[in-house]
């Protein structure tokens, strides 16, 4: 995704319990990401945080293309 030009978000979580849904497994290897946002709040902050960083993320493509 990155090599194409795209960016790559990982969202963390604290847990005590390791989740073995099989969507969860192998995302901690996940090592070439543009950007992480932790997700330690309420859904609301976490909505929050990835609208910021959405609007940051376009900005600078704009910056880019100018």
């Amino acid at each position: 995704i990155i090599e194409l030009g795209g960016t790559v978000i990982k969202i963390v979580r604290p847990i005590i319990n390791m989740d073995e849904h099989i969507s969860e497994k192998g995302i901690d290897e996940i090592k070439n990401y543009n950007y992480i946002i932790n997700n330690d709040e309420s859904k609301e902050e976490l909505k929050e945080k990835i609208k910021i960083l959405i609007y940051k993320i376009i900005k600078i493509d704009e910056n880019k293309k100018v």
